[in-house]
Formats: C-alpha cells, structure tokens, sequence
C-alpha cells in the first residue's frame, strides 16, 4: 500500500486499478482544528476508511488522521482536504492539502 503525507500535497500520484493507498496528516483535535475532506477523488478512487488515531491517551495529544483509498477505475481525480475550526465554516482554511490521482492501466 503506497502512504502519501503532507510532503505531497501539490503532486500527482500514479496508481493502477485496485491498488490502495493511504493518505496520513497530522491532527490535534483538542485545538478544534479537524481536517475534513472537500474533494474525494471520485470517480477514480473510492474512500474506503477515514479514522483518527490519537498518538497517546493524554489530554491534548495531537494525532494523524487517516483515510484509505482505492483505485476504481482509469481516469483523473483529486483528494482535497482542508483543516479548519467547525465553526469557522467561513473564510480561509487554516491548512490544505490536495493531491492529484492518476489511474493507469
């Protein structure tokens, strides 16, 4: 399974039909910043988990945030994320990521 993370934000990952991968950020929940996913590379790819997992059981461990994908079908599509407070749904997210999916036969 290819693992993408905050380094790829901006480039293209190649990948052929079923292959999956997983894409992993940082996250402190604790500080209300969550990222949420705005674009999910369909129809190229399927989101197949999203899950947070805390680095330790103290109060105010920060985490990584991990969403599984797999390759659909041939063609383009793009995974977009931003993180942001909920209730500052408006105006600019505090971070982005996006990365370009490619899938080849």
């Amino acid at each position: 399974m290819q693992h993408i993370d905050e380094h790829h934000s901006g480039q293209e990952i190649q990948i052929r039909p079923g292959d999956m991968f997983e894409l992993c950020l940082s996250e402190n929940r604790t500080t209300g910043f969550r990222w949420g996913l705005d674009c999910d590379g369909s129809p190229s790819c399927t989101l197949i988990e999203d899950r947070f997992e805390p680095s330790s059981r103290l109060p105010g461990a920060a985490g990584i945030h991990r969403w599984q994908f797999q390759a659909a079908r041939v063609g383009q599509g793009h995974i977009e994320l931003s993180s942001r407070r909920p209730w500052e749904s408006q105006g600019a997210a505090a971070r982005t990521f996006v990365v370009r999916i490619r899938v080849e036969a």
